[in-house]
């Protein structure tokens, strides 16, 4: 399962080894990774999906190539969770998840990493539309599906729903 690299991230598949030590001890994950884990990580969303997660993985590896961690290619450290709720369902759909420590925000690694996630998820034969929700109020994450070139297509409860099909 390959490394995805931009010009400052490494972003890695979240392996069960990794998700374990998330769970039981931050050091160790840090050891794992070679850089540090920063406060505010894991975000709210990721803390509670975790034990599932690494559950997960116990009987589906291959869900790792999905759900990944953003290293700062330059120290190894740990900036945030990236990547895909799971592999396309039916009709080849995906659906895009991001979340940027707070120390790393605003300097435009989200906006980096879901750029070259995209061109990795449309060179998968199978899947054929990325979509993404977030809050109407997240102008961080608005401008970040903007300019990974998402579009809003309407409303997914209180969540505004964004979509980006494959070309051809």
């Amino acid at each position: 399962m390959a490394e995805i690299r931009t010009e400052r991230l490494t972003i890695i598949p979240f392996a069960r080894d990794l998700a374990m030590a998330a769970l039981c001890d931050r050091a160790e994950l840090a050891r794992r990774l070679g850089g540090g884990v920063p406060d505010g990580w894991p975000g709210p969303e990721m803390a509670g999906y975790l034990p599932a997660y690494a559950q997960e993985l116990a009987g589906q590896p291959e869900r790792s190539t999905w759900v990944r961690l953003a290293l700062r290619t330059a120290d190894r450290a740990l900036i945030g969770d990236m990547g895909f709720h799971g592999p396309p369902d039916g009709q080849g759909t995906v659906e895009l998840g991001y979340s940027i420590a707070p120390a790393y925000r605003r300097q435009g690694y989200a906006s980096e990493g879901t750029g070259a996630l995209v061109a990795w998820a449309f060179a998968q034969p199978r899947v054929r539309r990325i979509i993404a929700r977030c809050a109407p109020d997240n102008a961080g994450s608005i401008r970040v599906l903007e300019r990974t070139g998402l579009r809003q297509i309407g409303t997914h409860g209180a969540y505004l729903l964004w979509e980006l099909r494959r070309e051809g």
